[in-house]
């Protein structure tokens, strides 16, 4: 993974690049997933391996490590111009999402894979990792 991740937005017909930014740090930075919710604010997951990742307002302010980083999450303003948080999240080793929804009331749900059996869980199903690898569902408010 190499390089840095990017948002657009584009006009609705599609003939105008309204913005244009890009979002990482010096190392690989990959976007997953994107979505809007209902106030425009536009949320952006990935992978990581920056750290130097640009966090804000961040539950987890530290890269944790791996072959593959950790999971990135962040919020930007719908004018592309601020990020209102942004975040690590993951354990020492590699942590990737699949993917992210945004409900009604602006609450992120993420869906991935990790390897780190010291993943930050809160309220688990399971307390463990089962598996090398293990699925995992996270929610922030």
């Amino acid at each position: 993974m190499g390089g840095d991740s990017f948002i657009a937005k584009l006009h609705p017909k599609g003939n105008l690049l309204v913005f244009s930014t890009y979002l990482g740090g010096t190392g690989g930075d990959k976007g997953c997933a994107i979505a809007l919710d209902n106030n425009n604010n536009i949320y952006v997951s990935g992978s990581t391996l920056s750290s130097d990742f640009p966090v804000k307002e961040a539950f987890q302010s530290d890269l944790g490590g791996g072959e593959w980083g950790d999971v990135f999450v962040v919020k930007v303003q719908p004018t592309g111009r601020a990020l209102v948080y942004s975040s690590y999240l993951g354990g020492a080793d590699s942590d990737g999402p699949n993917d992210m929804a945004i409900d009604k009331n602006g609450v992120v749900h993420i869906t991935g894979f990790t390897r780190s059996a010291d993943f930050p869980i809160k309220k688990p199903i399971y307390k463990n990792r089962a598996g090398e690898q293990d699925a995992f569902i996270v929610k922030l408010k």
